[in-house]
């Protein structure tokens, strides 16, 4: 801060105090139940998710009471190492959104396989929330090859250890795809993807309506409405096929989903960036 302020640290006035424990996510701390789609009413009733849809990802679904509440819970995994859940990505009616305290955000990611084997996964799609990934799932089965095909959310601010996770677990031909929302944070995310999967560390330096990315043995500057994984490409200057899939009609997927019913679906609702 004093770098920023211009003026000289000055510590004299510094206490000792007792920092506290840095929590730990533990599992006993959870009663967990096996949830039917009646169960979840929330996904079906305010984010208008099918019942169909919620059947199919029901295995990958929990119910969890804490404290003496319960809310709807997506376990967060490590994908090459064991099936251990290490936090949860917590839902419920009227909004609530939270993360199990101590969880593993950095390492541990909501991972919905529906292979039969790891080896034949051909299709890795990357989602801020467990709910857009549902809601794209539904937009667009028909035209999916679900039975090869895998959806992870981050829960929201993905780090680039959740991405080497999966993708050391799955096979380095699988096609990955961007997934996140529709704003300059899911653009961003977007190139962070690349950039792992390209294997390309990428520093990134906000600026006043602007963003300096340094990457590749390049340094450039993108305004915040151009920004973009395209255009960013452009300018580091490395191959990958990632692609970015990005939501029409919505910030994020659950917001086009429910807004399908007011407007037309007969073109495409996301686009290649």
């Amino acid at each position: 801060m004093a770098k920023f302020a211009g003026i000289a640290y000055d510590n004299t006035g510094y206490m000792n105090q007792p920092v506290s424990k840095q929590k730990v996510f533990n599992k006993s701390d959870y009663k967990v139940f096996t949830p039917t789609v009646q169960d979840l009413s929330y996904l079906t009733g305010e984010r208008k998710l099918d019942r169909q849809t919620v059947a199919d990802f029901l295995p990958f679904i929990r119910i969890v009471e804490n404290k003496g509440f319960k809310n709807i819970a997506f376990p967060f995994t490590i994908a090459d190492r064991d099936n251990t859940v290490r936090g949860y990505e917590l839902r419920n009616k009227g909004g609530f959104k939270s993360f199990s305290a101590g969880g593993d955000k950095v390492n541990a990611a909501w991972i919905a396989d529906f292979s039969t084997n790891k080896a034949d996964v051909d299709k890795l799609y990357f989602f801020e929330s467990a709910i857009d990934a549902m809601s794209f799932y539904e937009l667009y089965k028909n035209r999916l090859d679900v039975n090869n095909s895998v959806f992870v959310s981050t829960g929201g601010y993905p780090c680039v250890e959740q991405f080497v996770h999966i993708f050391n677990a799955y096979p380095d031909n699988a096609k990955i795809y961007g997934c996140h929302d529709n704003d300059m944070h899911g653009h961003i995310f977007d190139v962070t993807l690349a950039c792992v999967k390209a294997g390309q560390v990428c520093q990134k330096n906000k600026q006043d309506g602007a963003v300096e990315f340094v990457t590749n043995g390049k340094r450039f500057i993108l305004q915040n409405d151009k920004i973009n994984l395209k255009n960013f490409l452009q300018k580091a200057d490395f191959p990958t096929e990632v692609k970015a899939l990005k939501p029409k009609n919505g910030k994020d997927w659950n917001e086009v989903l429910k807004n399908k019913g007011i407007i037309s679906a007969k073109k495409p609702v996301f686009g290649i960036k």
